[in-house]
C-alpha cells in the first residue's frame, strides 16, 4: 500500500463549528481534474492529524491517504490542491505539501 503524505488542510469556516473530535477524518475528497465525473466517481481519503485539538485550527498540517490500493494515488503528490466533501458540502481545501 502507498505510504501516507504530508498535508496542509485549510477548513471551511462552516466547517469550524463542527470539527471533529478525533485524531482522524475520513470523507470523499474531488480532485479539480475529475470535476466531470463528481460525485458518481469519488475517492474516500483519510485525514489523520497529532491530536485533536491540532484540527482545531482554520489550517493545520497532517497526514493523507487513500482508503483502497486502487486509489489514484498519483493525485497525492505535492503541488497538488483538492477538496473535501460531507455529501455535497465542501468542508475543506487540502494542499499536498
Amino acid at each position: 500500500m502507498n505510504e501516507p503524505v504530508r498535508v496542509l488542510v485549510h477548513w471551511r469556516p462552516e466547517k469550524m463549528v463542527h470539527l471533529p473530535s478525533s485524531t482522524r477524518y475520513i470523507t470523499a475528497a474531488r480532485f479539480p481534474d475529475h470535476d466531470a465525473e463528481w460525485p458518481e466517481e469519488a475517492w474516500s481519503i483519510a485525514i489523520e492529524f497529532a491530536d485533536a485539538e491540532a484540527s482545531h485550527a482554520p489550517s493545520f498540517e497532517a497526514t493523507a491517504r487513500f482508503l483502497v490500493q486502487s486509489a489514484p494515488w498519483e493525485r497525492l503528490k505535492a503541488g497538488h490542491i483538492f477538496d473535501l466533501y460531507e455529501g455535497r458540502k465542501k468542508t475543506a481545501t487540502v494542499e499536498v505539501l
